[in-house]
């Protein structure tokens, strides 16, 4: 399956497996680079993270060193809980050439990684070898922006609000089933849940090299 995994990711941007165990789950995430991150993904009275609060999450990416970010689905919402996608490829083109060049200079700081790791900063847009990459944060940070790059990122932040459920890719993931998804290419989300939803998702973070 991992080769499997692997030719989705560069496909499509993600990864859908049915069915597998925890074991498997952590396994594959460990065959597609080193897993710098395990945490458990729930409701938490008290905590002010997106993730673990009832509200919506906005569409984002996580941080900027983790390539993969994956999710294995201990229990699920009954109602919903679905997982929703975002390819940036599709926001990107709709930027025009100066916008682009403005993102790609324009840097939003982020945290340690883990424990010990230093935080820094990381460009709006990277543009790798096929595509752009995209660090896109729920609390936007920047640093030192040059005139029109904030204009230039509330632009990108219009297209992203602008996505309707039809442009979205939705995953309702099931118990045993996992979630791998390209961090610098697809943007992920999801709707609100009530506040007493079971939803628990195990999230790995994998890196296929150094930060």
């Amino acid at each position: 399956m991992q080769q499997e995994v692997a030719d989705a990711l560069r496909r499509d941007g993600f990864f859908y497996a049915r069915g597998i165990g925890p074991d498997e789950y952590l396994a594959l995430a460990a065959s597609l680079g080193e897993v710098v991150a395990v945490e458990d993904i729930e409701l938490r009275p008290g905590v002010g993270s997106y993730a673990c609060s009832p509200g919506p999450v906005p569409l984002h990416t996580d941080h900027p060193a983790v390539t993969t970010a994956a999710w294995y689905c201990v229990r699920q919402d009954p109602v919903d809980g679905a997982s929703l996608l975002v390819d940036v490829q599709r926001l990107v083109t709709k930027l025009n050439p100066e916008q682009i060049a403005l993102l790609e200079r324009l840097r939003l700081a982020f945290p340690p990684l883990i424990a010990g790791h230093r935080p820094g900063a990381a460009p709006v847009l990277m543009p790798p070898s096929e595509g752009y990459g995209v660090y896109y944060p729920p609390v936007v940070r920047p640093e030192e922006p040059e005139p029109g790059a904030l204009v230039a990122l509330q632009e990108l932040a219009e297209k992203v609000r602008e996505v309707g459920p039809t442009d979205q890719i939705r995953i309702r993931l099931e118990v045993n089933d996992a979630l791998f998804v390209d961090n610098r290419r697809m943007l992920h989300g999801r709707g609100p849940l009530r506040p007493s939803s079971p939803r628990l998702l195990r999230r790995a973070w994998i890196q296929h090299g150094p930060a």
